[in-house]
Parts: C-alpha cells; sequence; structure tokens
C-alpha cells in the first residue's frame, strides 16, 4: 500500500476484479481529507474507510472518479492488480500508524471470494424508477433485485399481503401499509417513502417491529412551491377562465386581483412553506403563517407574521394549505374556518385532500363566499363524481405538484440512500420512525 496515490489515480484498481473502495462506509470519511491525504502520498486512507467486496463494480467507478486527485504515473493491469491485493491487506488490518485506527476501522474481512448479499425490493411507488435511473443503478450494484410495481396502480392492503413475505425493502407511495401488512413482512428492513407525506403507514406497527421509515424530505419543496404559486396566480388572474372562454369563441376579458400589499396566508410553514413565502415576498404580498412550531429566524428573515388559525383565516386574501394530515389536521378547512374565511377569498391546496371538507368547500364557491379554489390533491383520487369539479371557479389538477423532471430526480435518489444505508446498518435520511 506504499504506493497508494499511484494506485488510486491509475484508477487500474477497479478492474482488478475483485474489490472496491468505498471511502464513505464507515466512519463518515469526508471527501476533502482523502484528496489531501493521497496528495501528500499518504501510505493509508484517513480513519473510517473500509473495504467493500461487489460482484459488480460498475457503480463506484465514477464515484471514485470523483474523489482523487491526479498523480502522475500508471500501472498495466497486471500490476494494478498486485497492488489492489496489497492495499486490501494493508487496509483490513488494524495499521497502528494511526491514532485510534482500530476504533474505527471495519473489522478484518477474509480475502476469499464470497458472493455478494441480495435484497429483494418491492417498489409499492408507480413513480419511483422513470426518472432515476442512477438511483436504480446504485441498488442493483448494492445487491438488490428490485420488483416494480405489478399492479400498475396503488395496491390494496389485501393485494400487499400477497406480496410483502419475502421482501427485505419496501419503496412505499401511497399504498396502505396497515398493521397487518407490517406484521406479514417478516423481513422487511426498511420503508423508503417515494415522496415526503407518511399518513398512509402506520408508524406505531413500524416502531413495535423495529423497520425503520424514512422520507424523502426536502426533494420536491421547490417542484411543489412552484405549483402553488403558478394554482395562486392563475385563481388571481382567471387564467382558466380565459383560456375556456377564447377557445369557445369569446372574448371576455376578466378582471382579476393584483398581488402586491395582499396577504398570504400559509397553513403549515415547513420547507415547501417556506419556499413559498420565498415566492410571495418576491411578488410583494405580506405573509401570515400559523405552524405548531414557530421558526423565529427565518420569520424575522423574510418577514413573516406567526399568527393563530383563526386570524390568518380572517385576514387573508389567499390561503395556502401545506400542512401533513394529522388527527388534528384532518378537515381542517370545514364549515366552521370556511365561515372565518374572508369574503372573496381564495384557497389552494397542493398538500393533502384531507385537509379539506370538500362538500363545505363546494357550496362556499356555489355561494360565492370564496372567489374560488385550486387543488391539486383530492380525499379520493382520480376524484371521480366530485361537486368541486361542478364549480367554474375550481381549479383541479391530478396531484402533479411534485412531479417535476428535478424534482423526481432528486426524490429517487434521496429513496435509494435511504435504502442503501439502512443495508449498510447506517441511520438514514428523514427518518420518521
Amino acid at each position: 500500500a506504499k504506493l497508494l496515490g499511484r494506485v488510486l489515480a491509475a484508477r487500474r484498481m477497479i478492474y482488478s476484479g475483485r474489490y472496491s473502495v468505498d471511502l464513505q462506509a464507515a466512519g463518515g470519511l469526508e471527501t476533502d481529507s482523502c484528496r489531501a491525504a493521497v496528495a501528500a502520498g499518504a501510505t493509508s486512507l484517513p480513519l473510517g474507510a473500509a473495504l467493500h467486496r461487489e460482484a459488480d463494480l460498475s457503480a463506484y467507478v465514477s464515484y471514485l472518479r470523483s474523489m482523487l486527485v491526479d498523480v502522475p504515473g500508471d500501472l498495466d493491469k497486471e500490476t494494478a492488480g498486485g497492488k489492489a491485493e496489497a492495499f486490501a491487506q494493508d487496509v483490513l488490518q488494524p495499521n497502528q500508524g494511526v491514532a485510534n485506527a482500530s476504533a474505527q476501522q471495519a473489522p478484518p474481512l477474509p480475502l476469499s471470494p464470497s458472493p455478494p448479499q441480495h435484497y429483494r425490493v418491492l417498489i409499492a411507488s408507480r413513480s419511483f424508477g422513470p426518472n432515476c435511473p442512477d438511483a436504480l443503478e446504485r441498488m442493483r450494484a448494492a445487491g438488490c433485485e428490485l420488483a416494480p410495481n405489478p399492479w400498475g396502480r396503488t395496491p390494496s392492503e389485501e393485494e400487499l399481503l400477497a406480496q410483502v413475505a419475502d421482501i427485505d425493502v419496501l419503496i412505499s407511495g401511497t399504498e396502505p401499509l396497515t398493521a397487518r401488512v407490517l406484521a406479514a413482512a417478516k423481513r422487511l428492513k426498511v420503508i423508503a417513502k417515494h415522496g415526503v407525506g407518511y399518513e398512509n403507514i402506520d408508524l406505531e406497527a413500524a416502531k413495535a417491529r423495529g423497520i425503520p421509515v424514512a422520507v424523502a424530505g426536502d426533494a420536491i419543496a421547490d417542484s411543489v412551491a412552484d405549483m402553488a404559486f403558478a394554482l395562486l396566480l392563475a385563481l388571481a388572474r382567471q387564467i382558466p377562465q380565459g383560456d375556456r372562454a377564447v377557445r369557445q369563441g369569446q372574448w371576455p376579458r376578466p378582471v382579476g386581483m393584483e398581488l402586491r400589499g395582499k396577504t398570504l396566508g400559509i397553513v403549515g410553514l415547513g420547507q415547501i412553506g417556506k419556499e413559498v413565502c420565498k415566492r410571495a415576498r418576491g411578488f410583494g404580498l405580506n405573509v401570515t403563517a400559523y405552524d405548531l412550531y414557530p421558526d423565529a429566524q427565518f420569520a424575522a428573515s423574510w418577514g413573516v407574521r406567526y399568527t393563530a388559525l383563526e386570524d390568518l383565516l380572517a385576514t387573508s386574501d389567499i390561503v395556502s394549505l401545506h400542512a401533513p394530515v394529522t388527527p388534528a389536521t384532518r378537515q381542517l378547512i370545514n364549515a366552521r374556518t370556511i365561515a372565518l374565511m374572508k369574503p372573496g377569498a381564495y384557497l389552494v391546496n397542493t398538500a393533502r385532500g384531507e385537509l379539506v371538507d370538500e362538500v363545505a368547500l363546494a357550496a362556499a364557491l356555489a355561494t360565492g363566499h370564496l372567489a374560488g379554489a385550486a387543488l391539486d390533491v383530492f380525499v379520493r383520487e382520480p376524484p371521480g363524481a366530485n361537486p368541486l369539479l361542478d364549480q367554474e371557479t375550481c381549479i383541479a389538477t391530478p396531484h402533479s405538484a411534485g412531479q417535476t423532471v428535478d424534482g423526481l430526480r432528486k426524490l429517487g435518489e434521496i429513496t435509494a440512500e435511504n435504502v442503501l444505508r439502512t443495508l449498510r446498518g447506517e441511520q438514514p435520511l428523514f427518518r420518521v420512525a
């Protein structure tokens, strides 16, 4: 391993066919420290490095190359293979020349080849995969056997029960992961939500069985915030009504509402709510917010006024929902709370349909108490025969706020990362149970 720098920089070690180096797998090895060590001609890796066998090293090629600095010199394949073997022997044994290394290095492993582990992955989410091919390849390279959604739709509890007995990983969409389903999944090691909301998962049952549940965090915050603001603008300027009229040969020139100086009330000032706030401030809107966990620093930076829900509803020209579904927030917008809203106000919902009493909202639109509503989500999806769809002032979109190329790529990457971290014995990102 004395020529480690040249061996790594030559980039031939990965072709020896037996070993790959995962420079972050055990101990949180930092990229900068690795670069510095190689550049200085180090004879051993920094603390925390570990050697891992892989049957297929293709997924590591780009990763390794991004981590290395150029060091002059090259090695032929035979020499590189020998150096790789020597390097392996050195890393696998405790290095007495590095302080405290014995506490952080991976335990010694035998050098004889052994087959990689295999994990069966059920992809219940219908949108995971097509927009994140790199995430799929990372999982395959780690020994994951991927089973895409076999139903072509959201499965029922009974359908899940017939599929989960021998799976190790479940990539979740909106399917019902009940206590019965989790009890039947005897081998399940992790539930990785391909999304942010987790109301479809019985968290208590997952905790009882020791199954980690992780979501995709802020992966689609920008995408959803963009959509919420697009819907807000469409309401304020009556864009759908104008479009329909022109297509019908009419020319009504609807009169809309200017945004500057108006008040936007944000219910749920989390990652998405904060991104909506930033966009709103750019348009000159005043912003009030209702949230159980106020962020005073953000509020001070962006001029947000926290207030009670009742006050927010009574003073806002537009109300935008960004809260999770909990027993306390289910039908948060109902006949009573709608009555508190300013006459002529607008409602935007890109969060969850269960936050709204749809019958009460339809009635408020029919009477004109509310000037309009824009809904990307419904209690039942597709909504079918829903009274809201009969209202000219209701804009309806098919739960597509997070459906952007960039958002889906980030969503897939974080979901895959949560799977791989858990299989390596690490904590997943954005764990909720």
